[in-house]
């Protein structure tokens, strides 16, 4: 088959950094500027040159340029009024460009559940049965903690944060059932209850740590209209959380002008950290948390 520039041009730029194409965009815009004309808040240029800035655009909001897409025309006004104020500033245009261009990226978990345990008695009973300290969870910080059999094996983790008069649990699906069986084993005459909590999503938000204001240490939480966001209590890398509705995901993401990612990026940047997946990473009722960098 024969190929097209476009198909040239995606193949290439598909290989490179997105520092490399802010570096490419950084050149045109010069030459253009002095060659090309700005009008009208657009570079106007000829069809094989908006091609290039088209993929460009495609390959820096997605990661990965579809073929069979083209972009709207990119509006340059921003960029411009960048060059022409220092146009030989390389180092701090270009990181200028690079944080207008890219946008905070979520990954939904759908592989999440959630429960409540609240009442006078719930922070007596949570003290002996999690490896956190539960008075480190505040309306300020929210915790990473592991329940463990009395043989100190490994039988769930979870995230918890304090949710209005009692404690929200984020935990993955698979060990939901146990890990409520054996909760309401210990609760014995405790004066708790011990809810599921069903209309509720889980989401990583990577990128800016400050785009709900300034979140500085990891488990800090803060309340957001649309529910609750606190960085990884695990590790600042992994991004923020924010636990929301469900039926509200679209809204959101709107609202704070988010993009959907692959959860291979998520997955990336965890192995990276040598963060382990309780899932895959731990064995149920065999495996020490200290021994998976708990």
């Amino acid at each position: 088959k024969s190929i097209t520039k476009s198909h040239f041009l995606f193949i290439i730029f598909d290989h490179i950094s997105i520092q490399c194409k802010l570096y490419f965009i950084f050149f045109i815009v010069i030459i253009l500027s002095k060659f090309g004309k700005f009008s009208n808040s657009c570079l106007e240029v000829g069809p094989e040159t908006m091609v290039i800035f088209e993929l460009v655009y495609f390959s820096i909001k997605y990661d990965k340029m579809p073929v069979d897409k083209i972009a709207s025309p990119i509006k340059f006004d921003e960029i411009k009024s960048i060059f022409n104020k220092n146009p030989f500033c390389w180092k701090n245009n270009i990181d200028y460009i690079y944080l207008l261009i890219m946008k905070n990226k979520y990954i939904v978990f759908e592989d999440r559940s959630f429960f409540e345990i609240k009442g006078e008695d719930k922070d007596t009973f949570l003290q002996g049965l999690i490896t956190n300290d539960i008075n480190k969870c505040t309306d300020k910080k929210s915790i990473y903690s592991a329940f463990l059999s009395p043989q100190g094996k490994f039988l769930a983790d979870f995230f918890i944060l304090k949710y209005e008069n009692s404690y929200l649990f984020e935990t993955p699906k698979l060990f939901l059932e146990e890990l409520l069986k054996k909760l309401n084993n210990y609760k014995l005459r405790s004066k708790i209850d011990i809810v599921e909590k069903q209309s509720l999503t889980s989401l990583s938000i990577l990128g800016s740590d400050e785009i709900f204001g300034k979140l500085d240490s990891l488990g800090s939480t803060i309340k957001i209209d649309d529910g609750y966001a606190f960085i990884d209590p695990r590790n600042k890398e992994l991004g923020i959380k924010v636990i929301i509705n469900k039926d509200t995901i679209n809204f959101f993401a709107k609202k704070y002008d988010l993009i959907e990612e692959d959860i291979n990026k998520y997955e990336e940047i965890r192995i990276n950290n040598a963060i382990p997946d309780s899932i895959f990473d731990l064995k149920y009722n065999n495996s020490l948390i200290l021994e998976n960098n708990f």
